[in-house]
């Protein structure tokens, strides 16, 4: 049965995991805009099928990650992707083609870009602070009802240089990959129970003079994790 028009995933859902992303206003303003509904309710293999659209960024923030959020980039006041949800023999949800950013709004970790030969901080237009985020572009997403949110494949993604409060020390993270799943299995220096970012290569710039002629203008780390916990390693 195929079905088409427009309706909001407040009208449509018949579960939402506000344990972890809350009940955000976006309810009404992400919409079904045509759906393909496969087999019967009773049966194992029933699938439903078909286009999410929305108008303007959506936001969503993590509950269990303080100063997390998940945004839905949106281009050209228009996105449409697709959707698979696979109801029996267990619920899973997936975006096979989505471009999203994972956000972390905090004090701690200030977005810089290397500008006339020093690091200069990047603000918005209204002159606060950029959140630093990690940008996802035309990946697939899945997701059950346990919160459990997937990246098949495993994409290594990248966060850039980011400065420490107002130290003046600056980390530039080329290498971040996501674990927002139970059922992914941690690195070996991961604590259990984690959900975040794990950055796999990170360079430390420090600012002239920090530490005299003892400590390297540059270092490498290994280890850090962003996530359950905060910033750690």
């Amino acid at each position: 049965m195929k079905t088409t028009g427009f309706m909001p995933l407040r009208d449509t859902l018949p579960y939402w995991p506000d344990h972890i992303l809350g009940e955000p206003e976006f309810l009404d303003r992400v919409g079904i805009q045509k759906f393909d509904i496969s087999g019967n309710l009773e049966d194992e293999g029933f699938e439903v099928s078909g286009t999410l659209v929305w108008f303007r960024e959506i936001v969503m923030n993590l509950s269990e990650l303080d100063g997390f959020s998940v945004a839905l980039l949106s281009g050209n006041g228009y996105t449409a992707v697709p959707f698979e949800v696979e109801v029996r023999p267990e619920f899973a949800a997936t975006l096979p083609d989505i471009s999203l950013a994972f956000r972390f709004s905090t004090d701690l970790l200030r977005p810089v870009e290397w500008e006339d030969n020093r690091w200069k901080e990047l603000r918005a237009t209204d002159g606060s602070m950029r959140p630093a985020e990690v940008v996802l572009g035309g990946v697939e997403v899945t997701a059950d009802l346990d919160g459990n949110i997937e990246f098949p494949g495993q994409p290594v993604l990248k966060l850039g240089p980011v400065q420490i409060a107002d130290t003046g020390v600056v980390l530039e993270i080329e290498q971040v990959t996501p674990y927002f799943s139970r059922k992914q299995e941690l690195p070996a220096a991961v604590p259990p129970g984690f959900r975040g970012l794990t950055v796999d290569s990170v360079k430390v710039h420090l600012p002239d003079g920090f530490g005299g002629d003892l400590i390297p203008g540059d270092l490498e780390l290994e280890g850090l994790v962003i996530g359950t916990g905060g910033f750690s390693g």
